[in-house]
């Protein structure tokens, strides 16, 4: 499976990184966010199709490994609660929950870039571009990945 990665969460990590390889970028980014001991993002996404834009919320908090909160923020919202056990999931719009142990959960967008340099048969720099942060400029790499999983 091959796939692009390119997500200004990258740009923290590499603040006061000087890339090598590819893998050493994952390497970095992913010691990054397992080393956190809290976080909180709020994220939207937007798909565009032609003309049609469509935007996804969410938020989510962490604390600690399988410690978090999801809060989907759209017409089928969801919340998601990992208690370091389990995973609870609530869907108000039918006043439903399930609870998951926490291996067999989906997992949260911020512990996928804590493992971001798992499984990695081949990586390669596409490109690396610059953006401004508090008006220095930081490296944003985007690292083409093929997996073996």
């Amino acid at each position: 499976m091959k796939s692009r990665l390119l997500t200004l969460a990258l740009a923290a990590p590499c603040l006061t990184f000087a890339a090598g390889s590819a893998t050493d970028i994952l390497q970095h980014v992913a010691a990054f966010y397992r080393g956190l001991q809290s976080y909180e993002v709020r994220v939207t996404v937007q798909t565009v199709r032609g003309s049609d834009v469509s935007e996804r919320h969410f938020a989510e908090t962490g604390s600690g490994p399988g410690k978090y909160r999801v809060e989907f923020e759209n017409a089928n919202s969801e919340l998601r609660v990992g208690d370091g056990q389990d995973e609870w999931r609530f869907r108000p719009d039918t006043n439903e929950y399930a609870k998951t142990p926490l291996g067999a959960a989906a997992g949260t967008h911020i512990g996928a870039l804590a493992e971001i340099d798992r499984h990695v048969r081949e990586a390669s720099i596409a490109r690396q571009e610059q953006f401004l942060v508090n008006g220095k400029p930081v490296p944003i790499y985007v690292v083409d990945v093929a997996r073996d999983q």
